[in-house]
């Protein structure tokens, strides 16, 4: 195979899996909020505001480094891993310090909150940001496949699990949050591991 079939190979799955996330919430989408309801649905939809703008703060601009370091810089890719765990470790921390403080500022910045919706989706960002910061190593690394295994996992594992609590649980916001929140973990947990 030339190098430009290959190159653009690659390039078709890394633009897939990042489309795949969006197309998952397209189709997810419409169930919740039939099972949901309106009202109960726009906690969810304050759930993923947060977890979307959460994932990008809590990587705080790691996934460009690492993916710069594991290419350029002297360590490479044994460097640009020190860089994933240390950024996961600090992604975890803010978003458990934000959960923890979240019952203080959540009501004032997201009026009518249910208590639990913003820390279970602080939790979903921090998941979501180590997958991030793990796949920005994988592109560099150019592992394609793992790349494009994380993000179907992150794009699926974390609405299925919360359409999973909502069916056998009960209709309930929170119970959705927490099966995104244990979804972006997983695949947070995998995307390191």
């Amino acid at each position: 195979m030339t190098s430009s079939r290959r190159l653009v190979g690659a390039g078709s799955l890394y633009v897939l899996a990042t489309v795949a996330p969006i197309l998952a919430l397209l189709a997810v989408t419409p169930v919740v909020t039939r099972v949901l309801g309106a009202s109960e649905y726009g906690q969810v939809a304050i759930a993923i505001t947060v977890y979307q703008f959460g994932s990008v703060l809590l990587a705080i601009g790691l996934p460009t480094a690492i993916t710069r370091h594991a290419i350029l810089e002297e360590g490479g890719f044994r460097a640009a891993s020190g860089l994933v765990v240390s950024g996961a470790v600090g992604a975890l921390i803010l978003a458990a310090i934000g959960a923890v403080s979240s019952f203080a500022w959540a009501p004032l910045v997201f009026p009518g909150v249910q208590a639990a919706v913003v820390p279970l989706a602080l939790t979903a960002g921090a998941g979501l940001g180590v997958v991030t910061l793990a796949q920005a190593l994988f592109r560099a690394d150019e592992r394609v496949l793992t790349f494009v295994f994380i993000a179907a996992v992150a794009a699926l594992l974390p609405p299925l699990l919360g359409l999973t609590l909502l069916w056998t649980v009960g209709p309930s916001a929170e119970l959705y949050a927490a099966g995104l929140g244990a979804g972006y973990l997983v695949a947070g947990a995998l995307a390191v591991g």
